[in-house]
């Protein structure tokens, strides 16, 4: 559209737009966002950490199992010093087949210790004849009483000879129980047997098996620890 200004014929100034111009999806990716490549190396880190950790949880897990185990044969040593104070010091044997056959496990129901009597039937134990680390559990195998729990009782401290605590020299050296497997159902009893070996001994943790001594402490011994004194008799 035309005017005239003085007598001269202008055009109209045209005015600008100072509008932005429309925005646009930019293809270049926000500083803020991973990218493919940044989430597989995070993820792979990750999975190095747990590769790394996890031996150590494994062994903190088996530390926490061997103590459950150290705190059963403790609970053992109380209960024998109670059955030798009301018995004139007697020591519990490791079994006994007059007047009628009895097994070590089943002199400790009277100080406390629950454990299922030879020929019933069904789940009757104290969690303290089971040691968490033991591969062999009360459910996976037969129903011989030697497979019920999985410690095992000095032989040389019985059978049907009942020794005095105060007779037994060295008590600090000579076993009561121990981790013991099975030895099999042709002895229907626990315990590590008369032979001057190891071939009972359950070395479950970690190569190491737990012994109760008779003067009340536990330790950890692997094979090779046992001395002759260990399977013989008193003193």
């Amino acid at each position: 559209m035309e005017y005239w200004d003085a007598g001269v014929m202008r055009e109209p100034e045209r005015r600008h737009n100072h509008r932005s111009p429309p925005l646009h999806h930019s293809i270049i990716p926000s500083p803020h966002a991973f990218t493919l490549v940044e989430l597989l190396v995070v993820i792979a880190i990750i999975a190095l950490l747990a590769a790394l950790l996890a031996p150590a949880l494994k062994q903190a897990r088996e530390k926490g199992r061997a103590m459950v185990c150290v705190n059963n044969l403790h609970q053992f040593s109380l209960a024998s010093s109670v059955y030798s104070d009301e018995h004139d010091g007697d020591l519990i044997p490791c079994y006994a087949a007059t007047p009628a056959f009895k097994v070590w496990a089943q002199y400790f129901p009277a100080a406390g210790l629950k454990f299922q009597n030879w020929g019933e039937v069904g789940i009757n134990v104290s969690p303290v004849f089971l040691c968490p680390t033991s591969p062999m559990k009360y459910g996976d195998i037969g129903a011989s009483p030697n497979q019920r729990f999985n410690y095992g009782y000095n032989y040389y401290l019985g059978p049907d000879v009942v020794y005095k605590l105060a007779a037994v020299s060295r008590p600090a050296e000579k076993p009561q129980i121990m981790d013991s497997a099975p030895r099999g159902a042709a002895w229907p009893y626990s315990c590590f047997y008369y032979e001057s070996n190891e071939s009972t001994m359950g070395f479950w943790h970690s190569g190491g098996a737990n012994v109760l001594f008779l003067d009340g402490h536990v330790s950890r011994h692997v094979r090779g620890d046992a001395t002759a004194y260990w399977f013989a008799a008193p003193p």
